[in-house]
């Protein structure tokens, strides 16, 4: 009686074993690895492109290579594009290692929603999928096949780099800052290289699940810097007459709220320090340093304001500024929202005290 029932157990410990997948797990030549999603919308309809690792045995006796493959699925739903992508293949898909959604401008023009709603939900994409942004159409991706592999290894786990060296990214959460509402916030905007190599030169800002601005050159490294991505900024371009280049590390973002007449305020202080300032490709010193960079913080101030019309003043708080105001007076901030008084112009006031570079 006592080995029939420790045979019993056995069977039914090897049956339940079957049951959740463990004893016929799926080798790694069976699985399509899929290391990056592209999604568009086009025409009424999803399209998706994945970037799928096939293994291939190499010259090396147990040893394998992976080759990037693209396969591309068209649907009504998110949900049907994936698997018409899914079905040009043999294999398996398995999502466990993927981290990167790329976004086309049909779906950035029409609503990202529906798509990162999907996503949030699955349980079989990983909870930190980094959103970019790209100008490519599916066919211009689905040529990108050869540069695959560069474009996957260096978006890697921190993000893509700006022309700065800054790793920047976005996760698929950052999007979804209010239950019940559409998505909102900024990704970056990645330019493909011929060589595979990426940058992001500009972010794509989100309200009501759709691209309404594109920030550029000086906005786009405030942003990083008011988002907490980046405590550097840096610029090559005009200032007034001049051409300025100039680099601030170490560049601290406080917030101070008040109130003023029974309205939320709230002042934006950024500090630190250049490093270099330049001037028609000659680097400054002493009192030309000094005077360039008050120059430079002025417009600064003017850049970040721009900024804000952007952003902040069309209802769209990325940057969290109503969040810092509730801390000094949350009643105040609802009241000011629901009365559409909240998102004023001069609701938010910015201070630049970079200081000049040490001799």
């Amino acid at each position: 009686m006592k080995a029939a029932s420790v045979f019993k157990s056995c069977v039914g410990g090897l049956l339940s074993l079957a049951l959740c997948g463990c004893v016929q797990s799926t080798g790694l030549g069976e699985r399509a690895i899929v290391k990056s999603i592209y999604m568009d919308f086009r025409a009424g309809s999803y399209e998706a492109v994945l970037t799928v690792m096939d293994w291939k045995p190499s010259a090396d006796a147990g040893s394998a290579e992976n080759q990037p493959q693209v396969y591309l699925g068209r649907g009504r739903t998110v949900g049907q594009a994936l698997q018409k992508a899914e079905d040009q293949q043999s294999k398996k898909p398995f999502y466990g290692q993927n981290d990167l959604l790329f976004l086309g401008q049909g779906i950035l023009q029409t609503d990202i929603t529906p798509c990162l709603s999907y996503f949030a939900q699955e349980n079989a994409v990983r909870p930190n999928l980094m959103v970019f942004a790209v100008r490519q159409n599916a066919a211009q991706w689905m040529e990108q096949k050869e540069q695959m592999g560069k474009i996957v290894e260096q978006s890697g786990l921190m993000g893509v780099k700006t022309q700065g060296g800054q790793e920047i990214s976005t996760s698929l959460y950052e999007f979804f800052r209010h239950e019940g509402e559409k998505a909102s916030g900024w990704m970056p905007i990645v330019t493909l290289h011929d060589n595979g190599l990426e940058t992001v030169t500009s972010l794509a800002v989100i309200g009501q699940g759709k691209q309404i601005a594109v920030l550029q050159d000086e906005q786009t490294a405030l942003a990083l810097c008011l988002a907490g991505k980046s405590t550097e900024l840096t610029y090559n371009g005009a200032v007034g007459d001049n051409i300025l280049s100039f680099i601030a590390r170490g560049v601290r973002v406080v917030r101070q709220a008040q109130m003023e007449n029974g309205t939320p305020k709230l002042c934006v202080m950024v500090e630190g320090e250049f490093q270099e300032i330049s001037m028609d490709g000659k680097t400054l010193y002493g009192d030309k340093a000094k005077q360039a960079a008050a120059q430079i913080n002025r417009f600064l101030e003017e850049s970040a304001k721009k900024l804000s019309q952007k952003t902040f003043e069309q209802g769209n708080d990325v940057f969290a500024f109503s969040w810092w105001m509730a801390q000094e007076d949350a009643a105040a901030v609802l009241r000011a929202k629901e009365e559409g008084e909240l998102y004023r112009d001069d609701a938010v006031d910015y201070q630049f005290s970079l200081s000049a570079p040490k001799a």
